[in-house]
């Protein structure tokens, strides 16, 4: 069984020969009689994503997005180097094979990953496979295990030193997603606002030196073909060292329950609503229990995943009505973002009484 993405488009963005070329110097790959195959993922992926093949072996390409690039973002080249600093502590990590600086081979900087064989499980599982509640249960207990197993990664190797600074981190955090808030606004939002004035006045600011994923979810993870066994954890380019609530935060604001609101479940990444899947609740108890951490303040942090989730809706929505992009679904954002924020909101209720 194999569903490494959802179905793959044909890559006419790349010159399989160049690549081709380019593999069979740094690396002695020949690409054989028929040349490379090269395959596009589409999976919410923000950097361009292609399947590799050859007569030899198979691999994972990626390189950042076509057109204008925000100042230090995609940056695959910094994503490359987390891999490789991450990889010898976290065996989870996929292994870098090559890497190119040069923007003359491919148009843009790139690196070669290995090719992980196994199931990616995105808003719903495979039709060709329906665990029962038991078997949903055992999925979310591998997820929030990898997320375990990273938080316990030593942070004391030169490599894993140069990929963040974690003191100041939530700070930073705070002060970045507020003022993306501000240059994407569209229309008053006061729930948003109020939102992140209680972020400012009550998550914590504890100096946590932790390696962070920062986008641990049900599709940036591979399981071993139809088992809960997890095989790999996928899309590094956010990953730092900061505080580790922060991912548990990204995490169950990711974990939509069935009783959420409606526009919650539309926005669904995972098939986390179904009957065996943990509450937000039982996952922070549980990963308190597997860590040891304080897990105290996981509402805070949980909001704060809200927010950013909000405030990536409304920087979506912002380009939809200034016609950088047609995608005619970002219309309902107009709808989905203010229920996104009063759902903070409720969740802000929530932690002031527990």
């Amino acid at each position: 069984m194999k569903h490494v993405a959802d179905t793959p488009d044909h890559a006419d963005e790349i010159d399989p020969a160049q690549l081709g070329a380019w593999m069979n110097g740094a690396l002695g790959v020949e690409p054989g009689e028929g040349g490379l195959t090269l395959q596009r993922f589409r999976g919410g992926h923000s950097n361009r994503t292609y399947g590799v093949t050859s007569p030899g072996g198979r691999w994972v390409l990626r390189l950042p997005p076509t057109g204008a690039v925000a100042k230090g973002a995609h940056d695959v080249s910094r994503e490359c180097r987390v891999l490789e600093a991450v990889a010898p502590e976290f065996p989870l990590a996929p292994r870098v094979v090559a890497t190119c600086d040069d923007p003359a081979v491919l148009g843009a900087p790139f690196y070669l990953m290995e090719h992980l064989e196994g199931t990616i499980v995105r808003k719903d599982f495979p039709k060709d496979l329906a665990p029962g509640p038991a078997q949903q249960a055992e999925y979310a207990s591998a997820l929030l295990g990898a997320l375990v197993e990273l938080h316990r990664t030593p942070t004391r190797s030169a490599a894993l030193t140069a990929i963040g600074k974690h003191e100041g981190y939530t700070q930073r955090q705070l002060d970045g997603w507020a003022q993306r808030f501000e240059a994407s606004a569209t229309r008053p939002l006061p729930q948003a606002e109020a939102a992140l004035r209680w972020l400012d006045a009550n998550l914590p600011r504890e100096d946590v030196d932790c390696v962070i994923h920062n986008d641990m979810k049900f599709d940036n993870v591979v399981f071993a073909g139809s088992s809960t066994r997890l095989i790999g954890v996928l899309d590094w380019e956010l990953a730092t060292r900061g505080h580790p609530l922060m991912d548990l935060g990204t995490l169950l604001a990711a974990w939509v329950e069935a009783g959420d609101p409606v526009p919650l479940q539309l926005m669904r990444l995972g098939p986390t609503n179904l009957p065996g899947m943990p509450t937000r609740a039982a996952l922070a108890e549980r990963y308190a229990a597997l860590s040891g951490r304080d897990t105290a303040a996981w509402r805070a942090f949980h909001v704060f995943g809200l927010v950013k989730l909000g405030v990536v809706a409304q920087q979506l929505y912002f380009r939809f009505t200034r016609g950088e992009t047609r995608d005619p679904r970002l219309a309902a954002l107009e709808y989905a973002i203010p229920a996104l924020f009063a759902f903070c909101e409720t969740h802000i209720q929530q932690a002031e009484a527990a």
